[in-house]
């Protein structure tokens, strides 16, 4: 199914605002998954990241905060390392965050499921079926 392809046109604006304030909401988790699969990773890596995989395009001015939160919280630690000839300060899972990280997607995974198994939504699947 295209994205937004039922929606009427003056509508499609609205969700595609609505889905980025969501992403956004969830930029933590990216920060963390991005960090995670990368085994460590700067902010131009997150910012590259976030763009490509989730279309959210953040700048440095979400980006950094959102990393200096995190090492507040103990989620990465950061080292400044030499990356292609550049110092970089280079961010890196502690086990805390590497749990905190794991759990939430677990957690995200079961709120998605309940809304795939929620008879309405079943409802609303069949009814576009029988529109098209």
């Amino acid at each position: 199914m295209q994205k937004y392809s039922i929606i009427f046109p003056a509508q499609r604006e609205f969700y595609e605002k609505k889905e980025r304030e969501f992403i956004n909401d969830l930029k933590d988790l990216i920060v963390l998954y991005a960090i995670f699969l990368n085994g460590g990773a700067h902010g131009y890596q997150i910012m590259k990241f976030a763009s490509k995989y989730f279309g959210y395009n953040p700048g440095a001015s979400r980006i950094y905060p959102e990393l200096k939160n995190q090492e507040r919280k103990g989620h990465v630690i950061c080292k400044t390392r030499e990356v292609k000839g550049r110092l970089r300060k280079v961010y890196t899972l502690t086990p805390k965050g590497n749990l905190f990280l794991k759990n939430s997607l677990v957690s995200l995974e079961n709120i998605v499921q309940k809304f795939k198994n929620h008879p309405i939504l079943k409802w609303y699947r069949r009814a576009l079926n029988h529109r098209n």
